[in-house]
């Protein structure tokens, strides 16, 4: 038994300087400097990407049609015959093209909101977590200190031959047990330190440990907020959207016209 008393007390020790050698490594980051960073992110900047090439394909759209440059001979002639042909867009294809790639880039600027909007909840999301995670290694080692107490009560009181056996092979599991789950909320810090470090592109082995309280903003009335709807970035996308479609069956609708080229 006094063995493993020992082995449990190594343990213990060994999992607090563990735990202070984690606490020590880890980088403070308050919620508004990981929401600083979300733009720096990599996932932030592909919407960047996506909303230069969606009004590059505008710009495009602008142009007229290729002229045509046609090489020949003929059979009744030894004379070698050239041609161009110069397509003129008439009938407003050219306008409804460009209208319906504008649309388009509307779209992808709209989605590229919501995409950069997903990442700072997300991003929230991870910081509370690795919060939370923190705060419960805190309320372990509470109960890890306080289980470890019993343990030297009940010996005590054991050798004064005033406590039963018992109380020391109940109390020295339940150490054991409070050592444990002492480890795994530390384990579930890494675990949320991790995820947040994915987020912000860095490296995730690099430990961050939450601090400052969290930002909450200001409260509404219920019809304020849904006077607030029509602004939603998600209704403003829907409608983005809506108005790509329009302006695509508009496009269609000019090309039923026949076309017409100058040669």
């Amino acid at each position: 038994m006094r063995r493993t008393a020992v082995l449990v007390a190594a343990i213990a020790a060994i999992a607090a300087r563990t735990q202070a050698a984690h606490a020590d490594d880890a980088a403070p980051i308050t919620l508004e400097q990981a929401l600083a960073a979300v733009g720096k992110a990599p996932a932030a900047q592909i919407g960047a990407y996506d909303i230069a090439a969606a009004e590059a394909s505008a710009a495009a759209a602008s142009a007229w049609p290729n002229p045509s440059l046609h090489v020949g001979t003929s059979r009744l002639t030894a004379r070698l015959i050239a041609s161009a042909t110069l397509p003129l867009p008439v009938f407003g294809t050219v306008g409804a093209a460009h209208r319906a790639a504008e649309a388009e880039a509307g779209v992808a600027r709209a989605e590229a909101g919501l995409a950069l909007r997903d990442l700072r909840h997300r991003v929230v999301v991870a910081w509370i977590e690795l919060a939370r995670a923190h705060a419960e290694i805190e309320a372990q080692q509470v109960a890890a200190r306080q289980a470890a107490e019993l343990v030297t009560i009940a010996d005590a009181l054991r050798a004064a031959g005033t406590g039963a056996a018992a109380a020391t092979v109940t109390s020295t599991p339940a150490r054991a047990r409070a050592n444990v789950a002492v480890a795994a909320a530390v384990r579930a810090e890494e675990a949320a330190s991790a995820e947040l470090a994915g987020l912000l592109g860095w490296d995730p082995a690099r430990r961050l440990r939450a601090e400052g309280p969290p930002v909450i903003g200001t409260g509404g009335a219920l019809d304020a907020l849904r006077a607030r709807l029509r602004a939603h970035p998600e209704h403003m996308a829907a409608d983005r959207r809506v108005a790509a479609a329009d302006a695509q069956v508009a496009q269609q609708q000019s090309q039923r016209w026949p076309g017409l080229a100058l040669e």
